[in-house]
């Protein structure tokens, strides 16, 4: 849901899967791979990203 208009609202649905909704209402589940270190990876499948905590 990168690139996209206007913000985006999370909610973490268990320990396992993150669920994220777009200004459109629009939504995606990802599963939480690890989160350590200030770093969050998230993956569905073969796709995995990872988005770091600083500024």
């Amino acid at each position: 849901m990168g690139n996209e208009y206007g913000t985006v609202s999370w909610t973490v649905l268990d320990e396992s899967q993150l669920k994220i909704t777009n200004y459109y209402g629009e939504t995606e589940t990802a599963d939480i791979v690890s989160l350590k270190d200030g770093c969050l990876t998230l993956g569905n499948g073969d796709d995995i990203e990872q988005f770091w905590n600083s500024p």
